[in-house]
């Protein structure tokens, strides 16, 4: 594209991020994730901590977090969250398990979560006519990637804080994990989230560019998100060897925890393939539109 500016569409991403923390959708975005990661960090570690704080309580937690992980029924209901055989033994006992449990739920979660930091990319200045102002000094294509870069830079920077406080709090308050394990295994989960919020993100862009009501575009965000991977998971169970779930991006939300290196690969090439996707999609009908 001719028009595109790299330098442009920096500088909107960054002023757009900075932005994102005086918002109404920032502000909740960025809560909404630190107490939705607390409260189900703390659905774990509440009863941990209560042993701890026994008379014995370091050898009872260690004893809980090892039957936690030889557990045939959290093997078995990860297997199923999954629908892999092996991954359950790969997460619980190669890995740290509490950390793993956590980082499944919250990776269930992300995609609704995102749509509270992204649902406002242009819906708010298309109603205000205020991007009109931005046309004069640069092209359409460096308004919407600079959006799209900013509001992922700080969907990732909310992501990030969340896992450095749970990491912090598991390492230095429960002790039950050697430090560098846990911090690798934490950085992958970041990167499994960055790369999860990359295509929704992209999708709300896409729809906030399409619709001049901010409230319409949260709303339809959150259904767009949601109602087709709940058909395709619907759909899946009538077919033996399932794939329809797949063909949206919530079906690949645990490839980037997989034990296979190949598995994580092809799973963070399709969600970017969905990311470039969307972006084109939403592009295509942000330039003809009337501002």
């Amino acid at each position: 594209m001719k028009e595109f500016s790299l330098k442009h569409t920096w500088i909107i991403a960054k002023y757009h991020m900075r932005f994102s923390l005086r918002t109404g959708g920032g502000i909740v975005f960025l809560l909404m994730t630190l107490i939705s990661a607390l409260i189900v960090a703390s659905m774990f570690i509440t009863p941990i901590e209560a042993l701890a704080d026994s008379v014995d309580g370091q050898v009872q937690t260690s004893e809980m977090i090892a039957s936690i992980g030889d557990s045939e029924e959290a093997e078995g209901a990860i297997n199923w969250l999954l629908d892999e055989e092996a991954e359950g033994e790969y997460l619980l006992r190669e890995k740290p398990a509490l950390l793993s449990c956590i980082m499944l739920i919250l990776l269930m979660l992300l995609p609704y979560l995102v749509c509270f930091g992204a649902f406002n990319q242009m819906s708010g200045d298309i109603a205000n006519k205020g991007l009109r102002f931005l046309l004069l000094r640069t092209e359409r294509v460096n308004i919407y990637l600079g959006r799209f870069l900013g509001t992922a830079l700080f969907c990732l920077a909310t992501v990030l804080i969340s896992i450095f406080l749970l990491v912090i709090y598991i390492q230095f308050k429960l002790g039950i994990y050697e430090g560098v394990d846990l911090w690798i295994w934490s950085m992958q989960g970041g990167l499994a989230y960055f790369m999860l919020c990359l295509p929704f993100v992209a999708l709300c862009a896409w729809l906030s560019s399409s619709i001049d009501s901010p409230f319409g575009s949260l709303v339809l965000c959150l259904l767009i998100v949601g109602f087709p991977s709940i058909l395709l998971k619907m759909f899946n169970h009538y077919m033996d060897d399932g794939f329809l779930d797949k063909l949206w991006p919530t079906g690949w939300k645990f490839g980037m925890l997989h034990s296979s290196f190949g598995t994580v690969c092809v799973t963070g090439l399709v969600l970017v393939l969905f990311t470039v996707g969307f972006l084109w999609i939403g592009l295509r009908g942000f330039q003809k539109r009337d501002l």
